[in-house]
């Protein structure tokens, strides 16, 4: 044992751990904490903040020599026991220096050079391992970018995309607007690069202000909603989606539109409506927990005079702007003795108490082509003013009546006036309805408003109603029996789709029960009548048996459907082309006019009647008769044939609505269906009206047409000397004369027993055309006729003569 004293115990704290342990021997080297002085380049191996003392246990350390030390990865709080982990390299042995008791001379102290260990060899760092922390450098730096990118995006995510795109709206808009001389290069992409510049300036400052007016409405709610920015924008930028729609309603504005295909207008309309059916679900506001309920049901009072006075100035309207416009197209020489002046004749002999005979026609009479016998019913109007014009207004006056029973399918469903008023206007507005008013004078057309309240009947429960309403439909024509045997189908398939009468009273399951017995019940007899209608007037009035109506003697409509009627097989080969030949038939149907006929009659109630079940039997019967056709026509908004479509997509626009209402809060993706529903009907209102507008005869557009010719909406000052010269031509006809006319003159003589087809009839005292019209064998006939010198010529303007037969 060395004669110098070791150093001092220090004097630690009591570790309760520790007591029972066996204190080291006297001679057993002791280890303590080596402090180095502050100047000293020796880094210590245990560094050990001052102000965060750590209590060691010296005990445990006893019998240790000093290179048996480690550094501790990490220490044991106050109190605990500590463990020494194995360190990879041993701390280096200091040299110990004995010193009298109680002195610690500085000569005794570790020197830097005493600790120092030797420096490594020297090596050098390979160009690979220098590489890679260069590469290391950059994707940490990399790596902070990008987080710091992702962070600013996910919060700017949250307000960004609203004033962004609005505001890309209202400068898209604004730029349209002030630049309409420009359509035409941008439609083409041939802007000039100073314009596009100026595009974006346009763009800047919609973003710019859309920014300020989001900005105003966070200041001013932001109290009450207790929302910041994004919450804000959040709740608010939903409700102005509408802006969406301004760009596409800018578009249509321009005159290269009328040209553009009428695929791209539809794309544009539908997207537009998209728009305000996304701003009307933010605005309706609905309690979540309320679940869809009976529609409330409007009392008497003010609104209900309001209503009816909605109604009846939207009617009235209809029927006098259409009317103004079928007489200018009368007047200006665009109707046709094809249809106009053969109505206009049946008319005339209906009166006389020859029902439905045509004097045009081969066989004398209607039926060898329709059995229409409502005309009949309808021809004491014609003791009115004993014209064509009649026909025209008549035709206007009765189609726009169908608003009523909109209007009352619309309340009854969905419990609200103003919604069913929208509807109404809906109706007026549909371009199908309007190129049927506009296109001469037809019985199919006529079937609108009869089908409308048949539906109506139906719904309400009314046996009498239904009866009288089936009635009529049945004697519109023929082919409306097959029409109405759908919707007995669809009344017996899905009567609880239209138990409108037991919603509105929210009856009991047994009333209901009762209800959809009834309708069960009428939708059998309804198909009972109609099939037996039908068969009783193909047999017993009309000249052909046959469905297409070939014949001899009856005027075939098998070439409507040529193309799948190969080599002229008639009913037989249609049938065996739907069955053998799918493919074709799938070819047939999936064309591009077909498609966008389609879309043309469903956009303005944005595809709803499809969601219920009723609505599809129903509209199946005109998807196959318009859809399978070959014509065109057929095929067409400007005909009278999509009135089997039309009607029906209105009426059931608010049974699917009222469906839609039912449904589940989350039934599709979380929404909410009452607010989806209420949000839909201003998003149908503007998608009828831009169709209306692109498609339809109130506004000026390249697209619609009254049936094969352009609507003239005023007579200019040579269409008004033009048929001031008809009128005086046709007044030096008498009334009892035979007259022998053209297609495009024949409407204006119609009005008489005797008028036929030139140069088909020759026997005439009146010969009355336009030689415009006779090509090929006809004019080589006519030449013929008039260089004989049978007739006389008496005035002429241009093509059009008249003469008299020679005494």
């Amino acid at each position: 044992m060395s004669s110098i004293d070791p150093p001092p115990k220090p004097n630690l704290p009591a570790d309760p751990a520790m007591e029972g342990s066996v204190e080291p021997p006297v001679d057993a080297p002791v280890e303590s904490p080596i402090e180095v002085p502050v100047e000293s380049p020796v880094e210590s191996p245990i560094d050990v903040p001052v102000e965060s003392p750590i209590d060691v246990q010296v005990e445990s350390l006893a019998g240790q020599t000093p290179g048996d030390l480690v550094a501790p990865a990490a220490f044991a709080p106050m109190g605990e026991n500590f463990t020494v982990p194995q360190a990879a390299a041993p701390l280096p042995v200091l040299p110990y220096t004995e010193v009298p008791s109680g002195e610690v001379p500085s000569a005794a102290l570790p020197t830097a050079e005493a600790v120092q260990l030797p420096p490594p060899p020297a090596s050098k760092v390979p160009f690979r391992e220098r590489l890679a922390k260069v590469g290391g450098f950059f994707k940490g730096l990399f790596g902070r970018v990008e987080s710091a990118v992702i962070s600013t995006v996910e919060h700017g995510l949250s307000w960004f995309p609203w004033p962004v795109s609005i505001g890309l709206s209202l400068g898209v808009s604004a730029w349209a607007f002030t630049h309409k001389n420009f359509w035409a290069d941008f439609f083409e992409n041939k802007v000039a690069l100073r314009d596009r510049l100026f595009g974006l300036i346009w763009l800047g400052s919609g973003i710019v202000l859309a920014t300020l007016v989001f900005t105003v409405i966070h200041l001013v709610t932001r109290r009450r909603s207790g929302l910041d920015f994004a919450g804000t924008l959040a709740k608010w930028g939903p409700r102005f989606a509408f802006l969406f729609a301004v760009p596409f309603v800018a578009t249509m504005l321009a005159p290269e539109m009328h040209k553009a295909a009428s695929a791209l207008s539809l794309l544009f309309c539908g997207l537009a409506a998209i728009s305000v059916l996304w701003s009307g679900y933010a605005w309706t506001r609905q309690p979540p927990e309320i679940e869809a309920e009976p529609a409330p049901q409007p009392t008497g009072g003010v609104g209900r005079w309001l209503a009816a006075v909605w109604v009846g100035l939207l009617w009235l309207g209809h029927a006098g702007l259409f009317s103004y416009f079928a007489i200018v197209q009368h007047f200006s020489l665009s109707t046709r003795t094809i249809d106009l002046g053969y109505y206009d004749n049946i008319f005339y002999q209906s009166i006389h108490g020859r029902w439905l005979d045509c004097s045009f026609l081969k066989t004398g009479n209607h039926a060898s082509a329709h059995f229409d016998p409502i005309l009949v019913l309808l021809s004491p109007l014609y003791l009115i003013y004993p014209r064509a014009e009649l026909l025209l207004v008549l035709q206007s006056v009765w189609i726009g009546s169908g608003i009523i029973p909109v209007y009352l399918i619309a309340q009854r469903r969905l419990g609200s006036r103003w919604q069913a008023g929208i509807l109404g206007l809906c109706y007026l507005l549909h371009p199908a309805l309007q190129g049927a008013n506009l296109y001469e004078f037809h019985s199919l057309s006529l079937l609108a408003p009869l089908f409308l309240w048949l539906i109506n009947f139906l719904e309400k429960g009314s046996r009498w109603g239904y009866a009288i309403a089936l009635l009529l439909v049945l004697l519109c024509r023929e082919d409306a029996a097959l029409l109405s045997s759908f919707l007995g189908l669809s009344a017996i398939l899905a009567p609880s789709a239209l138990t409108a009468e037991e919603d509105r009273l929210n009856v009991s399951a047994e009333e209901r029960e009762k209800g959809e017995k009834l309708r069960r019940r009428l939708g059998v007899i309804t198909i009972f009548a109609s099939v037996a209608y039908f068969v009783v007037v193909k047999l017993v009035f009309m000249k052909s048996p046959d469905i297409l109506n070939s014949g001899k003697e009856a005027y075939s409509f098998a070439y409507y459907y040529e193309a799948l009627i190969p080599a002229g097989s008639g009913m037989g080969g249609l049938l065996l082309s739907l069955v053998g030949n799918p493919v074709f038939v799938i070819k047939h149907v999936f064309t591009e006019p077909k498609l966008v006929y389609f879309a043309t009659i469903f956009l303005p109630v944005l595809f709803i009647p499809f969601a219920t079940r009723a609505a599809r039997w129903v509209l199946a019967y005109g998807l196959i008769f318009c859809l399978l056709a070959s014509r065109t026509a057929v095929f067409s908004t400007h005909f009278q044939y999509a009135t089997l479509l039309y009607p029906s997509a209105i009426a059931f626009a608010p049974v699917a609505l009222a469906s839609i209402r039912k449904k589940p809060m989350g039934f599709w993706g979380g929404i909410h269906m009452k607010r989806l529903a209420v949000g839909l009907v201003p998003a149908i209102l503007a998608a009828s009206v831009l169709v209306s507008w692109q498609f339809g005869a109130i506004v000026p557009n390249g697209k619609f047409k009254a049936g094969f010719v352009g609507l003239r909406r005023v007579l200019t000052a040579e269409d008004k000397e033009q048929y001031a010269w008809v009128k005086s031509a046709t007044a030096q006809i008498p009334r009892d004369a035979k007259v022998s006319v053209t297609d495009k003159l024949g409407a204006h003589v119609s009005n008489r027993r005797f008028a036929f087809f030139y140069p088909a009839r020759t026997d005439v005292d009146f010969v009355f055309i336009d030689e415009g019209d006779l090509k090929g064998k006809d004019q080589d006939k006519h030449k013929s006729i008039m260089g004989k010198g049978t007739f006389k010529e008496v005035t002429r303007r241009g093509k059009m003569v008249l003469y008299k037969k020679n005494k």
